[in-house]
This record gives C-alpha cells, structure tokens and sequence, in this order.
C-alpha cells in the first residue's frame, strides 16, 4: 500500500475531521474512495443529457478555467455561457444549454466541470472524441 502525505493548512478541519472519524488516515481513504463512487455515479446521470456541440462547447468554454469548489454554482456557469456566446457562434441553441445547467442538481455540475477542468489538466494525452463520447 503506497502511503501518501496530504498538507491540510486549517488546523481547525483536521481536528474536526479526527473527532468524527478517528484519524486523518481514515478520513483521507473514505473521502477518497467516495469521491470516486460519487463522481462516476453523478455523471452517469447526465449521460444522454446534453447534445455533443454542448459538451465541446462546455469544454471550450472551461480551457484556462479554474473554480473552486465554492464556485462552481450555476449562476456563475450561465454567465460564463452568455459571456462566450458573445464572441462565438454557437452551433447550438445557448437558451437550451442554459436551460439544461438550470436543471442539473449542483453535484451533477460540480463534477461536469471538475471532469472538465480534469480534461485539461490531467498530464494524459486528451481525447477531446473520447471525452464527448461518456456524456453522450
């Protein structure tokens, strides 16, 4: 088993995490092991949700981009969408796609952008028809 040091900065959340769970350790695998669970079954519920151009648009649109966890909320999205449709011409209908952003729950959001952010950030070679693909 490889062993892996995490550096937490809040003293605070630390603490808190070891009241409720007993160690850090513990904490650290079960958060991991949920995470993954948790993305793959999120963005298995929007599979079929979006149309291809939608997902190469929200790709596009996120290159360069990083949120917080605390900012990926849907306003902000929907104005990153009315912001690039400015200055492109979508192949699509932007009223539809911000239409389908109103309608995901936040953690459906949040891991289609963290997946994205994810694309572009990952050191493997990006496959931008292999990316599409899973959301279709």
């Amino acid at each position: 088993m490889k062993r892996v040091t995490i550096p937490f900065s809040d003293e605070r959340l630390i603490e808190s995490l070891e009241r409720e769970y007993g160690s850090t350790y513990r904490v650290a695998k079960r958060a991991t092991e949920s995470w993954l669970f948790l993305k793959r079954r999120t963005l298995d519920e929007i599979k079929g949700f979006f149309e291809k151009d939608e997902i190469i648009f929200l790709v596009s649109m996120l290159n360069g981009t990083f949120f917080e966890p605390g900012m990926i909320r849907k306003e902000v999205m929907i104005a990153e969408i009315e912001d690039t449709v400015r200055y492109e011409q979508p192949s699509y209908n932007p009223k539809d796609l911000i239409e389908k952003i109103n309608k995901l729950t936040y953690a459906q959001l949040f891991f289609l952008v963290e997946d994205i952010y994810h694309f572009w950030y990952d050191l493997s070679e990006r496959n931008l028809e292999e990316f599409v693909e899973k959301y279709l």
